[in-house]
């Protein structure tokens, strides 16, 4: 085949990525059934053709990681299909295409239940046990008695606040430095069914329609359970906050669930993984928990009651008393405009 170069450039999170690029100086290749070409794009499609005529062996992962289809960084007919759809001046955009993206557009990537597990030493029965805990933890929360109401912007939507203390955990995160924030309680009726509502928490590429603090979102893994792709870990990022403040990003474990009484629920705790570490990109935030409860609304399934709750730390100079009294005393906007883009997001229709 025609000479290629191989530029391995090291993403921000991941160690591995490599991108096939065809050097300038490719010679004229021939093509494959007879006849000649001249150039960098002729050369390349000779690769091709070569490539897919090898996939169905080159595809074929081991027995052992048969679940783990993504890490098609080994597979380079894969890699080559890919290619196959791009013209040759874009392929100088290969460095800086993001890690989680490339992985999504490659063959076969869509069929995978998720990456390889970095968290396989933990069991069904230990992920289970670890959801009912935090969920536990967190009713328990809502329903104590030292929320104090800030606003109740309508009839419908009522927002309150609370402190806890420093000892306080729902399953990791640096307390110490989180408790000088507030915690936010709201809970709203929306109309939208409880159905819809659900949806758009569990399609990442809707998360931008209802928090403005998520602009990115990509799952790292999927956590064994004995419900196939109800815990996983995911990585989010914000746009730049107010145009002025660098954007934040954090991970944490998101487990879906549908509890006795039918209330759908989504809830996170803080996670650190080897595959989103920090960078200079944005500043790390840690949300110590974020829930949502859905609800129907008796006697009317065309609406839904929404309880929110979040504790975050949002890093950076708002990790600071001045910060933290800032970000606590406007804390009642974030509900009004969560609320407010999940029920305009509900009712748009399917595409």
């Amino acid at each position: 085949p025609p000479r290629l170069v191989a530029l391995r450039r090291a993403n921000k999170r991941s160690n591995s990525t490599m991108f096939i690029v065809p050097d300038h100086t490719l010679a004229p290749a021939p093509r494959p059934n007879g006849g000649a070409v001249g150039g960098p794009a002729s050369a390349l499609a000779v690769a091709l053709s070569a490539a897919r005529a090898a996939a169905a062996n080159v595809l074929r992962p081991p027995a052992a990681t048969a679940s783990t289809a993504p890490r098609l960084l080994h597979a380079p007919a894969a890699t080559f299909g890919l290619l196959e759809n791009l013209s040759v001046p874009k392929l100088a955009f290969f460095p800086s295409m993001n890690f989680d993206g490339f992985l999504k557009l490659l063959p076969g990537a869509h069929k995978s239940e998720g990456p390889e597990l970095a968290f396989g030493h933990l069991t069904a029965e230990q992920v289970d046990a670890e959801n009912k805990q935090l969920i536990d933890k967190v009713f328990s929360l809502l329903n104590d008695s030292n929320w104090k109401v800030i606003a109740q912007p309508s009839s419908k939507m009522t927002i309150s606040k609370r402190y806890l203390e420093s000892d306080v955990s729902f399953g990791g995160g640096d307390t110490d430095r989180a408790h000088k924030f507030a915690v936010v309680k709201a809970t709203a009726t929306l109309r939208a069914t409880p159905e819809a509502v659900y949806e758009l928490f569990l399609d990442n590429s809707r998360v931008h329609e209802y928090n403005e603090f998520c602009r990115r979102v990509s799952d790292i893994e999927f956590l064994h359970s004995k419900r196939p792709h109800s815990t996983k870990i995911t990585w989010a990022g914000s746009a730049r906050i107010a145009g002025v403040f660098k954007p934040r990003d954090f991970v944490t474990r998101v487990h879906f669930a549908t509890l006795k009484d039918g209330t759908k629920a989504v809830v996170n705790r803080p996670e650190v993984h080897p595959r989103a570490k920090p960078t200079d990109d944005y500043v790390r935030a840690e949300i110590l928990l974020a829930g949502n409860f859905i609800r129907p609304v008796q006697g009317h399934p065309e609406l839904s009651e929404v309880t929110s709750v979040t504790y975050v730390n949002p890093g950076g100079i708002a990790d600071t008393k001045v910060g933290a009294a800032v970000v606590n005393a406007i804390c009642a906007k974030g509900p009004i405009k969560f609320f407010t883009g999940l029920e305009n997001a509900a009712n748009k229709p399917k595409k």
